[in-house]
């Protein structure tokens, strides 16, 4: 509450909110359950859950903060060195407000608690966030027979064309918190899918890994490549990435998942070529390629980019079409 960032978020909501429509919709949803409740009675079956309806911008289906005063306030005056977030699949329950804006709020309200408190240590940012990737799983792994990626999705061939980019909007908006200063991505997309995914210990082990690096400056690797910046050459796209370990790799028969368009905003598959720290993308078709993504969509089986460290790539977009 407060927030500049989720007020905004609310107010661009509102002013395209259908209020008639909003109430239509749940009525017809609170009817429709209705009708299976008595089908259920009459059939002596067993009566359906209520449904979760949809909420209107600025509204939240518990008070917000409720949680935290009852769980995280009490440990305020103990010192800490950082929190490790998983956010679970259903977003932030706040109607209209952004996973970005309303993460954004927390590290903000969270360390300015600790630190007012005493138990921050230095500045307000000392208190590092560490944080899930969401949605998780959806990804291929490096090495199947690894306990810790055992749940990973099989290698699959690409589709027939790139996925609309509505596909990944929740993966690129998670992706955009490790902008925070003082957060690291613990990178899920290889660790298996599921609302409550069984594989708990391939999380615990690899979120240890971004704490040992990140937080404790231990000599380990806790990140596949991560997109740093791209430049449009005579026919392709050089791509750059940081975090690539011990070298860029790919698992199969050939580097896949990145797809190139040109003004016309028409993506389609590119060819991929290593290079360095470096991968180098064009496609038939695309002349002058001007904007490049990668593994863009909810579940992506069919990128297999990786550091030779193990560690799936980050998907990512150059474009905001």
């Amino acid at each position: 509450e407060g927030s500049p960032a989720c007020s905004a978020d609310v107010a661009r909501a509102l002013a395209v909110f259908d209020a008639a429509a909003f109430e239509r919709q749940n009525a017809q949803r609170l009817q429709a359950w209705s009708n299976l409740v008595e089908k259920a009675a009459s059939e002596g079956g067993r009566r359906p859950g209520r449904p979760k309806l949809s909420l209107a911008p600025g509204m939240a289906r518990s008070p917000i903060g409720s949680l935290y005063e009852r769980h995280i306030r009490p440990f305020l005056p103990f010192a800490i060195r950082g929190v490790l977030w998983d956010q679970g699949e259903a977003g932030t329950g706040i109607g209209g407000v952004t996973q970005l804006a309303l993460m954004g709020a927390l590290i903000e309200g969270w360390r300015g608690d600790w630190h007012a408190a005493g138990g921050a240590g230095g500045a307000p940012d000392a208190v590092s966030f560490l944080f899930v990737q969401k949605p998780n799983g959806g990804g291929c792994a490096w090495d199947p027979a690894d306990p810790v990626t055992a749940q990973a999705a099989a290698l699959a061939p690409l589709p027939a064309s790139p996925p609309p980019p509505a596909q990944a909007i929740h993966r690129g908006e998670h992706g955009r918190i490790a902008e925070i200063p003082g957060t690291s991505m613990v990178i899920s997309s290889d660790l298996g899918a599921g609302t409550h995914p069984v594989n708990k210990t391939g999380y615990g082990t690899r979120a240890a890994r971004v704490a040992l690096e990140r937080v404790y400056g231990r000599d380990t690797v806790s990140s596949g490549p991560v997109y740093a910046s791209h430049q449009s050459e005579e026919g392709c796209i050089r791509i750059r990435f940081k975090h690539v370990g011990q070298g860029l790799a790919w698992r199969g028969e050939r580097l896949q998942g990145f797809a190139v368009a040109g003004e016309d905003r028409q993506f389609r598959w590119a060819d991929a070529v290593i290079d360095g720290d470096q991968v180098v993308v064009s496609a038939e078709g695309v002349p002058r390629p001007v904007a490049v993504r990668y593994a863009w969509a909810h579940a992506h089986p069919w990128a297999n980019l990786f550091n030779r460290n193990g560690l799936p790539a980050v998907a990512f977009r150059t474009d905001d079409w």
